[in-house]
């Protein structure tokens, strides 16, 4: 691998982490091959756990009722390999969590 290629490799996943979604890369057998830190938190999974471990939930577009999070499912290639990328969207933001519960 070119420095050129390993250093624009390093610099699209600074920018997945830095995303306020969740993103996950999961194989054919759906194991987690990347998740960013957001993705880990909306569902609560430990990052020390979940590379190389099966994702533990139905990966299908449609909302995680569990967790108020709406995925997107959608094929991909990673490493040369097929793969699925799994975006997880919060469904309320954070300030309208907060406005709702003042309202109760």
């Amino acid at each position: 691998m070119s420095a050129d290629l390993v250093a624009a490799s390093d610099e699209l996943l600074s920018v997945l982490e830095q995303l306020p979604e969740g993103v996950f890369v999961l194989d054919a057998d759906s194991k987690v091959l990347f998740a960013n830190k957001p993705g880990l938190r909306l569902i609560k999974m430990k990052p020390k756990k979940t590379i190389g471990e099966l994702f533990p939930y139905a990966v299908e577009d449609g909302t995680m009722r569990d967790f108020d999070v709406e995925m997107l499912v959608r094929p991909m290639t990673w490493g040369g390999r097929e793969a699925k990328m799994v975006h997880l969207k919060p469904l309320k933001s954070a300030g309208a969590f907060h406005l709702e519960w003042k309202l109760e």
